[in-house]
Order: structure tokens, then sequence, then C-alpha cells
């Protein structure tokens, strides 16, 4: 997961207004997972649309482990 969101991360951004900071920390002890990488890709590019549309006025993207 961390390699797939550091390789996405310039798209990312770039798919935000300037007004809107991503804040993705590195995750630390994650588990070996078998993903559809295309699929995985398209959901967190959807996820980051409607956080910028959502957040019109400007904010930051960020995750948080609870």
């Amino acid at each position: 997961m961390n390699k797939l969101v550091a390789d996405m991360i310039d798209m990312l951004r770039r798919t935000l207004r300037e007004t809107v900071t991503v804040n993705i920390p590195v995750a630390e002890n994650l588990w070996l997972c078998k993903v559809d990488r295309p699929q995985l890709e398209s959901s967190l590019l959807n996820l980051v649309i409607n956080a910028r549309d959502a957040v019109a006025s400007g904010g930051t993207l960020a995750y948080r482990h609870r």
C-alpha cells in the first residue's frame, strides 16, 4: 500500500486544487496483501476527487490511523 500511494502521490496532488494539501504518512507494520492494483488506484483517485469537491474552499486531505 505504501508503494502504491507513493507512486500515485504526484497525480493525486495534481488532481486536487492548490488550496488542498495532502498529508498521507507512510504506514508502518503493514501486512502483505494481494490487490487488483488498477482497481485500488481507481478507488483512491475517486476518493481524492470526492474530497476535492467537498472542500471547495481548501483544506487538508489527511489519513489518520485510529
